[in-house]
């Protein structure tokens, strides 16, 4: 017993270690291919409205990688002024572009199907295409939740008390763009895309699946910072910008 408790410590302070080494890296690299993803896409002299959207869906999610890169490079600071900067500006960022998410998901596959399908699942009406953004009407009150509630030791995930509402919104987003992808997936006409939307609709479908689980059905504790569910939930958009 003795040897084990002598033992315990050095091993939960190397999981510790290289939890915060992954993830480091994870973000670093997450940042880095959405950086390249960006520079790719803006070569282009003239941007239709499905690459402008794939453009901003790009660089919410190289905001939100940056921005817990800087959060986890610089957790330890002693300098006053970047401990303000990093809870009111960096995490803030963070956050708020996570809502960004789901409408552009949403938005870029309306789109995206009028390319692929010979007969649409959905007729792309203004009204509708404007509709997917009124959710973001909350979003000022949820930053200002999240700045009264947000500590640095806690994940973003759960600064605020709108955490919850975000996963039904976002795992509905996933479900839906999911479908989408299953009708391209039968339907195209290229082969060479159809392994991409089998990519597409097993990976929504999964972090879907993950977010209700870990919110709605897992203990709360599961979502503490460096905990694994969190750690893959925070990591998830490496897949697809690989």
């Amino acid at each position: 017993m003795a040897g084990s408790g002598f033992l315990l410590p050095p091993c939960h302070f190397i999981v510790m270690e290289f939890n915060a080494a992954l993830r480091l890296f994870g973000f670093a690299i997450s940042a880095a291919l959405q950086f390249s993803l960006l520079t790719f896409i803006r070569r282009s002299r003239k941007l239709e409205k499905l690459e402008i959207l794939f453009l901003s869906l790009i660089a919410c999610l190289f905001c939100w990688n940056f921005g817990n890169f800087l959060l986890l490079l610089f957790a330890e600071t002693t300098s006053d002024l970047s401990r303000v900067l990093l809870s009111f500006v960096v995490a803030p960022a963070a956050f708020g572009v996570l809502a960004f998410l789901p409408p552009l998901l949403l938005h870029i596959h309306l789109i995206f199907q009028l390319r692929v399908l010979p007969r649409p699942v959905l007729p792309v009406w203004r009204t509708l295409e404007w509709s997917l953004y009124f959710p973001l009407l909350a979003l000022p009150v949820a930053i200002a939740d999240f700045l009264d509630n947000y500590h640095p030791s806690q994940s973003i995930l759960v600064g605020s008390r709108f955490s919850e509402a975000y996963a039904v919104w976002f795992s509905f987003a996933l479900l839906v763009s999911a479908f989408f992808d299953w009708k391209m997936l039968q339907q195209s006409q290229k082969r060479e895309d159809r392994p991409l939307f089998g990519i597409l609709l097993t990976l929504f479908l999964s972090v879907a699946g993950l977010v209700l689980y870990t919110y709605f059905i897992q203990d709360q504790d599961s979502l503490e910072s460096g905990r694994p569910l969190e750690t893959v939930l925070m990591l998830w958009s490496v897949v697809p910008s690989a």
